[in-house]
């Protein structure tokens, strides 16, 4: 009796629809799951020592850890007690330098893709901040902030022509301290935000006649003071019921 009153205060005290750490989901695991909807990259950001960041997606691209950066800090997926993230600190960054993004990261023209990532934000966003983007020339596809901590997601193409979401009309911040599930996706003109599961944006932007190119660009992840954790590349679109169970695979209910 005594034991169950205790688990059900540690589930009360971790709030609505969220598990105590360590508990299971009751789904798959999160990394089962996110590899069974085959992601192009898939950085999980768990390492606990070194400067390389191990790519479990297809195109298997290590990433480098530099600048005053910190492995090992706790991460974000509740239903895995071992999880960790990368945490940036002043000038942290994970990233893949030019000339080291190899052509399957290259997006045709037009294509479909998907952009995900889990962060948790130690400070507010001052403005337009990037956390997690692909970038060549004009050429960019990121997850970012901006004032106000609400969520944005921009393509520009090669010629420029640029398309952005955010979270504002919802008025879902997130920079609050908490862990945040961020997933862009673009299908054809159209641009579609998710925070924490939920869709919170999405407008038809450009054509994106150009191609992206970004399998001569580069990448990172670095925005001072946050945690990262789980970052996912995608060369097609991520529907709502697979962003949906993402979240819920990660130990976070409906």
């Amino acid at each position: 009796m005594r034991l169950a009153i205790v688990a059900l205060l540690l589930l009360s005290a971790c709030g609505p629809g969220i598990l105590a750490p360590g508990a299971s989901s009751g789904l798959e695991s999160y990394e089962d799951l996110i590899l069974l909807h085959s992601p192009m990259a898939y950085w999980r950001l768990d390492e606990t020592a070194g400067v390389v960041a191990a790519d479990k997606g297809s195109s298997q691209t290590p990433a480098d850890f530099t600048g005053a950066g910190t492995v090992g800090a706790e991460g974000g997926i509740l239903s895995d007690p071992n999880d960790r993230a990368f945490y940036t600190n002043a000038t942290g960054i994970m990233s893949l330098s030019a000339g080291n993004v190899p052509s399957e990261f290259t997006v045709s023209p037009g294509g479909p893709l998907a952009i995900e990532v889990w962060v948790r934000l130690a400070n507010t966003c001052s403005g337009s901040e990037s956390l997690v983007a692909f970038a060549n020339g004009n050429a960019l596809v990121e997850l970012g902030c901006m004032a106000g901590g609400f969520a944005t997601f921009t393509v520009t193409d090669d010629s420029g022509a640029s398309h952005a979401v955010d979270s504002t009309s919802a008025s879902v911040s997130i920079d609050d301290s908490n862990w945040h599930h961020l997933v862009g996706v673009k299908e054809g003109g159209l641009l579609s935000l998710y925070v924490d599961g939920t869709l919170r944006a999405s407008s038809v932007g450009g054509s994106y006649a150009a191609g992206f190119g970004i399998g001569v660009g580069s990448f990172d992840a670095g925005r001072a003071t946050t945690y990262y954790n789980e970052i996912a590349f995608y060369h097609h679109i991520l529907t709502d019921d697979e962003i949906a169970r993402h979240r819920l695979a990660a130990g976070y209910g409906n």
